[in-house]
């Protein structure tokens, strides 16, 4: 809780301008005790939100997300100022707040532990035992959930199971655990979780929260990744032991872990409550697959989502994926790769268009796909934006639905006409025209899959 910090802040800064002992007498009649906070309902709920607070936010890409264009299949437009360039110049290093979230982390760990030690102290004219039983069983999956986090990110990690702060043994003592101490825990925390947490949340208030369906698919999630090569028997991995002369990864693959991730993913589906979206407004059947495609992610909390957060306009999507001079706030920092972009396949053969590429990089292109990569057709219509026809590059006709709610190409409208129809062109003296350096689109396509065509 910040309360404790900054009275640990104060308590310090005594320490250093005089003598230590008459200050830890001080009774400061502002900051809230652990007992006040577990006396009533309502500072019981703040706190268990302040531990919802820690898990990460992995579409930002000032914390979490600075891995956003360090994926293979985007481009990224920014050549400074922005964390991944850590990864390429090889300046990385933990003291870098984008890659130093291991304090974070473990905080927010601490901070789950402290409410599972003190939730039973509520009065029960306060807060049920049932309800209890239940706040504590979400603290229980968050914690688990940020070692979870750590241990993808850094690997095996050092788990400090029930302890709270107060009781911690010193960092100095301490090296990893083997992975399969580290999975044990976490499986083990999320089985805990799943015995009490709901299946579904009634109040709409509370959407959003842990429910017994989400613990299983992060429980589906995390036997899947133990699973893959990289976590099972890994050769790079070899050899490796902590300071108790334990091996941290496994020294040979187990493939008994792929059918224990399906059974994790099964229990999920068997639980009936979720399905794909489907847009039930659409008549035509193509228009219906874009929309159910692209729509899944505007309609809250729809049955195709298990666990979701939204958010007021996602700046990082709703900016950076918007073309530049077209609108009035686009940057066209983020773009799919061209590579990303030839694996939709065509709709009406259902072949993938590109099989390869050839040594100069030109594309491999399958002939009974349908899929021309030259030429232009004059007066095509849009599936989706159909408002006004264009001229359209032939790699962009007889697509997948799925491309047409996911790709902004060179030569379409943009995707509202609040301020009239605006043709987006990216290149030179285009109405989105290249730039060697800064808000630019690179390869030619954008994301459009983020943005709500109703909104301006």
């Amino acid at each position: 809780m910040k309360a404790i910090k900054i009275y640990g802040l104060l308590i310090g800064l005594a320490c250093l301008i005089g003598a230590c002992d008459s200050y830890l007498d001080v009774e400061l009649q502002n900051q809230i005790t652990l007992e006040e906070v577990f006396s009533s309902r309502g500072t019981t709920e703040q706190y268990l939100a302040n531990v919802y607070s820690y898990l990460p936010k992995e579409h930002d890409m000032f914390t979490d997300g600075s891995v956003v264009a360090r994926s293979d299949e985007a481009h990224f437009s920014w050549l400074s100022g922005i964390d991944w360039l850590n990864f390429i110049n090889g300046s990385w290093t933990t003291s870098l707040w984008a890659y130093n979230t291991w304090a974070d982390s473990y905080e927010g760990i601490n901070q789950a532990t402290v409410f599972m030690n003190n939730i039973e102290n509520v009065p029960d004219e306060q807060i049920s035992q049932t309800d209890k039983a239940i706040m504590k069983a979400e603290a229980r999956f968050i914690r688990a959930y940020l070692y979870f986090y750590l241990l993808r990110k850094y690997g095996p990690v050092f788990v400090w199971g029930d302890q709270d702060a107060d009781n911690l043994i010193r960092p100095e003592s301490i090296d990893r655990h083997p992975l399969e101490t580290n999975v044990e825990f976490i499986l083990s925390e999320y089985d805990k979780a799943i015995a009490i947490l709901p299946a579904q949340i009634s109040d709409v208030k509370w959407y959003g929260r842990i429910t017994k369906g989400m613990a299983m698919a992060a429980k589906s999630r995390m036997t899947l990744y133990m699973a893959r090569p990289l976590f099972n028997g890994c050769t790079l991995y070899k050899g490796m032991k902590n300071k108790d002369g334990e091996f941290i990864f496994p020294q040979t693959p187990d493939p008994s872990k792929w059918e224990d991730a399906a059974r994790a993913a099964k229990v999920v589906i068997d639980m009936g409550i979720y399905e794909l979206y489907e847009d039930k407004t659409e008549t035509d059947p193509f228009k219906r697959s874009i929309r159910s495609y692209m729509d899944v992610i505007f309609e809250q909390w729809n049955s195709e989502i298990i666990w979701g957060r939204f958010w007021d306009g996602g700046w990082e999507y709703n900016v950076r994926c918007a073309p530049p001079k077209v609108v009035r706030e686009g940057y066209g920092g983020y773009c799919p790769s061209m590579k990303l972009v030839d694996t939709y396949p065509m709709s009406e053969s259902g072949r993938y268009p590109v099989t390869g590429y050839q040594s100069n990089g030109y594309p491999i292109v399958d002939p009974l796909s349908g899929y021309s990569n030259e030429g232009f057709t004059e007066n095509y219509l849009h599936p989706l934006d159909d408002f006004a026809t264009i001229k359209a590059h032939n790699s962009c006709v007889g697509r997948d639905a799925r491309f047409y709610a996911s790709v902004l190409a060179n030569g379409m409208y943009w995707l509202n006409t609040y301020k009239g129809q605006k043709l987006v062109t990216f290149y030179d003296g285009g109405t989105s025209s290249y730039a060697t350096a800064g808000d630019v689109v690179k390869v030619g396509f954008l994301w459009r899959r983020m943005f709500n065509p109703l909104y301006n």
